[in-house]
């Protein structure tokens, strides 16, 4: 569901076509947003953000305006 979610933010804010001028890599607003769940043995605040925070790299490498999932 949490993709779900963030997939349909990326493409609401992709739709609102806003002009990004100074951008190297696209001439409108993008999002890329990481995706992370931890399960109950790993439930720590620290473990959810760096898994979240890795899935985000994923995405802006990967080519961005795009959605990652974490491991």
């Amino acid at each position: 569901a949490a993709q779900a979610v963030a997939e349909g933010i990326r493409s609401r804010v992709k739709a609102l076509a806003i002009p990004h001028i100074k951008s190297v890599v696209s001439d409108s607003v993008t999002l890329s947003l990481g995706v992370a769940a931890v399960s109950q043995s790993q439930n720590s605040p620290k473990m959810l953000i760096e898994a979240a925070d890795k899935a985000l790299y994923r995405a802006k490498s990967g080519g961005r305006d795009r959605v990652a999932i974490s491991d």
